[in-house]
């Protein structure tokens, strides 16, 4: 006969590691997903016009195109440039987080 306690375990276990599996592919596709405009205008901070300015120097993210009448911008991409930014607080330069 089976230990009921040995049941509870296994059962435990098994959905201790469906919610890992699931929360590995949640991070994965929210890693890997394209931000739009919006989006980055909100993460960022800037308007589209600084955005589009900064884009055109070399000195944000290029857009990608996603089809024939929408773009969007990597989000691993624009979190890198937002890390590798000075942040001025109280005329005090910071290295951002």
């Amino acid at each position: 006969m089976i230990d009921p306690e040995y049941k509870y375990i296994q059962k435990y276990t098994f959905y201790i590691r469906r919610k890992q599996t699931m929360a590995t592919a949640i991070n994965n596709q929210t890693s890997n997903r394209m931000l739009r405009s919006r989006e980055v205008v909100n993460l960022t901070g800037l308007s589209k016009t600084t955005l589009w300015r900064l884009e055109n120097a070399g000195d944000f993210p290029a857009r990608k195109k996603l089809s024939v009448g929408a773009v969007g911008w990597s989000l691993l991409e624009v979190e890198e440039w937002i890390s590798g930014r000075d942040i001025i607080v109280s005329g005090v330069t910071q290295k951002a987080h």
